[in-house]
């Protein structure tokens, strides 16, 4: 109990978030924190994460009868993008949607959705609080069709068929 009153190394906050110590720096820099300390009282740790929006989006995903791996987390993380209406500029951080996967899974994640931003299907956009990411507007139908199975982007149909 009396833990959760002592200060946080940036590296214990890092880790508990998912993240690298440096954008952990970076964003308190950013959010205007005092730079005086490298260590962060509870206060400050909540104004940071609400400030860069880090959360691992697969916490949301209800349990499946069948664990999730691999390529099979994207249908579900795009649908919370779908559902919380991520488009345009409405976004989230990029690194949310592989946030708190397995590390063999982050990397799948990472790649499909770096092949839906090269098919126009995802957009990226830079901020303060990192590299976010949305929906493009007009490939919604095209979005919900891969989270429902009923169309897959050429470039993914491999992983698809695994």
């Amino acid at each position: 109990m009396f833990d959760e009153l002592k200060p946080k190394s940036v590296h214990a906050f890092a880790n508990e978030l998912g993240a690298d110590p440096a954008e952990i720096i970076r964003l308190k820099v950013f959010s205007e924190s005092d730079l005086t300390h490298l260590e962060l009282m509870a206060v400050e740790v909540e104004r940071i994460r609400q400030f860069s929006g880090i959360e691992a989006l697969c916490e949301r995903i209800p349990p499946t009868e069948h664990p999730l791996t691999g390529h099979r987390w994207v249908a579900p993380l795009l649908s919370i993008m779908l559902s919380e209406r991520r488009f345009g500029e409405n976004t989230v951080r990029m690194d949310n949607l592989w946030r708190g996967l397995p590390d063999d899974d982050q990397s799948i994640v990472k790649n499909v959705v770096h092949v839906l931003v090269d098919e126009g299907l995802l957009v990226t956009y830079g901020a303060l609080q990192g590299l976010q990411v949305s929906i493009h507007p007009e490939a919604v139908d095209a979005i919900q069709a891969l989270v429902d199975g009923e169309t897959i982007p050429d470039s993914l149909a491999f992983l698809w068929k695994a």
